[in-house]
């Protein structure tokens, strides 16, 4: 992330020369001729989000060469007057005048604005039509739901403790009611304890009364003891995706789009138990042996996942507007992905998230209810939905350390949140490393789901695990050599070519079958070849081929050839 420490100039030009653009931190202005009329909306949109660097007296089309003309003075007197005079609130930028390749160069780094404070907008433009986010490597207006959602933010919001329209008493589960009871009475003051069922559900937030003096249901109750919150609420369920490759966009002609795919609705508690359990259908295993003891580790833990899961429901957005999106589980060939409408609420920053003492709910009601409510009887999962002490994302960290595993991912966005977690290494598909142990395959079209090693070790594809080799259809090379089971057994690997070989020597993290495709592609051509023709080869438009060249440059698969950009530039595999 760019920060104020952080931030290198030099480190930063070479990656933007070796990529041909910017980034999502990081923008550069030429202003050889005075800062531009847009440099507010960079300014509002960098505060808006994480903070970034604004660069200025470099030329992207030169490729990001020092600008001629450039007066540094002026230009940092301006920026400086921009930030406090452009933008509502103003900005306190930290702004560097630094020496590069002979020229003067002027960066400011803008640092996040405080929660409480935002949005930061344009101030000759109203909030809703001036205020920006940064994504991908521009500026984005913020819509009138993400505005709504980050002034939102500034007070504790009751969208949970709305009374659900048309819905009545009966519309919850009377055996969950009837537990919930019974465990708020046993955990509270006697006070609480000798409250009327009605008196104790209104104080829970379960219900309130209405001018007649009957009960009418939240959207705190419906969702958390509900017998069909959907019937209100069609879209707050969560929906499952497993997902042959590594995107949505990057499935093959012919191959089914998705591999298995389903909705879960109910309550929250049934919905979790429902959802980890077509998770846990879809996970493989892996083989683990530490000393002389052999053990299986799943994909995923399945502490970090339901949690991350139960985070997901719980802290979503209940307003009007949020409950037209669902809670999404998707589950790719490297990684798993579960995304919430509504991001952090808050206080709650991605820096904060997992240290211990540092919460913020959105949906208060709804937490504390379910810290009463118990996973219903023939599932897998025990005890009650929400510990509510604030330690939900710890749990993810922590479970995930002990599993050897990389740390969540996560990405906070204002309309959503998305926690990735990235597959058990000896589980992701490695194409392109020579001498590793194998570990698995792909998962295949048909929706096999054994643990069929597609990774070579040495010639010959070593796997644990599986019974029947590859399943489905593997992404590995087959025309190699038979591959040798690791416990003996009959099997058919599936190992690398050379062809494959020639791809990489190393291990080499790919996000996309495009990616994979333009390696493949590459290591079969002679000499270097461009843009136009890689995307004729893979079948992709320029747009997604451009994306995933970046990728490729940024590292350090493949090496850039003729400048930075324009007709003349050709790629080859990195030497």
């Amino acid at each position: 992330m760019a920060s104020r420490n952080t931030f290198q100039l030099g480190e930063f030009v070479g990656i933007a020369r070796k990529t041909g653009t910017d980034t999502r931190l990081v923008e550069v202005k030429e202003a050889a001729g005075g800062l531009p009329k847009s440099i507010a909306e960079t300014v509002s949109a960098f505060a808006n989000g994480s903070g970034g660097v604004i660069v200025c007296g470099l030329s992207e089309k030169n490729g990001f060469a020092p600008a001629p003309g450039f007066d540094a003075a002026r230009v940092s007197d301006a920026l400086a007057q921009a930030c406090a005079d452009r933008v509502e609130p103003p900005v306190r930028a930290e702004i560097t005048l630094e020496e590069f390749e002979g020229s003067p160069v002027v960066w400011a780094y803008i640092p996040e604005m405080d929660p409480y404070l935002k949005p930061c907008y344009v101030k000759s433009r109203t909030m809703l039509d001036g205020a920006f986010v940064r994504m991908a490597d521009g500026d984005h207006r913020l819509n009138r739901y993400e505005v709504s959602r980050i002034v939102e933010g500034q007070h504790q919001p009751e969208h949970d403790r709305r009374v659900v329209e048309g819905a009545a008493l009966h519309h919850l589960d009377p055996l969950m009611v009837e537990g919930f009871l019974k465990r708020v009475r046993s955990e509270s003051a006697p006070a609480i304890k000798s409250l009327g069922d009605e008196d104790l559900l209104c104080a829970m937030g379960v219900a309130i009364r209405d001018e007649a003096g009957g009960l009418l249901p939240t959207v705190a109750g419906i969702m958390a003891l509900g017998v069909f919150p959907q019937q209100f609420f069609p879209a707050a369920n969560v929906t499952f995706l497993l997902v042959p490759g590594f995107s949505k966009a990057d499935v093959a002609p012919g191959r089914e789009r998705f591999v298995d795919s389903k909705n879960f609705d109910g309550s929250i508690p049934y919905m979790v138990c429902e959802a980890m359990a077509r998770i846990r259908r879809n996970m493989r295993t892996a083989s683990r042996v530490e000393g002389a003891f052999r053990y299986e580790v799943p994909e995923y833990p399945e502490v970090a996942v339901r949690e991350a899961l139960v985070n997901a429901l719980v802290h979503r957005d209940y307003s009007p507007e949020g409950l037209g999106s669902q809670v999404q589980v998707n589950m790719y060939e490297d990684r798993l992905e579960i995304m919430n409408p509504g991001g952090l609420f808050g206080t709650m920053t991605i820096d904060k998230l997992g240290k211990l003492g540092e919460s913020s709910r959105r949906n208060r009601t709804l937490a504390r209810i379910l810290e009463f409510t118990a996973y219903p009887q023939n599932y897998a999962e025990q005890g009650f939905v929400v510990e509510n002490k604030g330690t939900g994302y710890y749990q993810i960290q922590s479970s995930l350390a002990q599993a050897s595993m990389s740390p969540p991912v996560p990405q906070d966005v204002i309309s959503s949140f998305v926690l990735t977690m990235k597959r058990r290494q000896e589980l992701v598909p490695d194409r392109f490393a020579r001498g590793g142990a194998g570990a698995s395959g792909d998962r295949g079209a048909s929706g096999g789901t054994g643990a069929g090693a597609c990774a070579g070790k040495g010639d010959q594809g070593e796997w644990s695990g599986g019974q029947s080799g590859c399943p489905g259809e593997c992404g590995g090379v087959r025309d190699g050599r038979a591959g040798r089971p690791a416990d003996g057994s009959s099997g058919q690997g599936c190992l690398q070519s050379d062809r494959d070989v020639r791809a990489g020597a190393r291990h080499v993290p790919f996000r996309s079958r495009t990616e994979y495709a333009i390696i493949e592609f590459m290591a079969q051509e002679e000499g270097p070849v461009g843009a136009s023709r890689i995307a004729a080869a893979v079948g992709k438009s320029k747009a997604t081929v451009n994306r995933a060249i970046n990728s490729l440059l940024n590292s350090g698969s493949i090496e850039r050839l003729g400048g930075a950009r324009g007709p003349g530039v050709s790629y080859r595999l990195a030497r």
